[in-house]
């Protein structure tokens, strides 16, 4: 079965079917489905597409990211995220320390505010987005507390992303946002 997969997608390739790349225009990516067999990024590069047309009634900063609102996630990793916000906004995304790292930009509490992990989304992404959300919830309750000292805990997450980004969000020291970049610092070392 993968071998007649894999001469089907060979077949339309050499007849310029679906031969799309990441820089392909957004007019061809949109004018028909893409093959399952694109690499991920390709199609990362069609959601940025599409976002941009939302972006068009909605052009606020956050546009690209509001994404999420609808129950779609966003990318990741540098290599997808690349062709999204290219798409989307003709945003660049820096390069990360490690080819590995996490380029997920910081969400604002309220986009995440009814976040709900579903089909689309990796468990990974999840983690992130829950640690995010559970340090606005915190960040709230430590607000109300005339002893802030240490408010925010110890946080249960193996992932050291969700960590990072829970610690991110209930100190609210760990995020320089500038109008086309997020710089993120290392916040593990706090609540250790």
């Amino acid at each position: 079965m993968r071998l007649i997969a894999t001469l089907m997608l060979s077949a339309q390739l050499a007849l310029g079917l679906n031969s799309f790349t990441v820089d392909s225009d957004c007019d061809s990516l949109l004018a028909q489905p893409l093959d399952g067999g694109l690499p991920q990024p390709v199609h990362w590069a069609k959601a940025g597409c599409q976002q941009a047309i939302v972006c068009e009634s909605d052009p606020t900063k956050d546009c690209c990211i509001s994404r999420i609102k609808n129950g779609l996630p966003l990318p990741l990793r540098y290599d997808d995220a690349v062709p999204y916000y290219e798409k989307c906004a003709g945003v660049s995304v820096p390069k990360p320390r490690k080819e590995d790292d996490i380029v997920l930009p910081s969400l604002p509490c309220d986009l995440i505010r009814n976040f709900r992990c579903g089909l689309g989304f990796t468990s990974e992404f999840c983690d992130i987005v829950y640690a995010e959300l559970d340090g606005c919830m915190k960040r709230e309750q430590c607000s109300k507390q005339t002893d802030q000292d240490d408010c925010c805990g110890a946080y249960p997450a193996k992932n050291p992303e969700a960590v990072r980004r829970y610690y991110s969000k209930c100190v609210g020291t760990c995020n320089v946002v500038t109008e086309k970049v997020v710089e993120q610092e290392d916040c593990l070392a706090v609540g250790e």
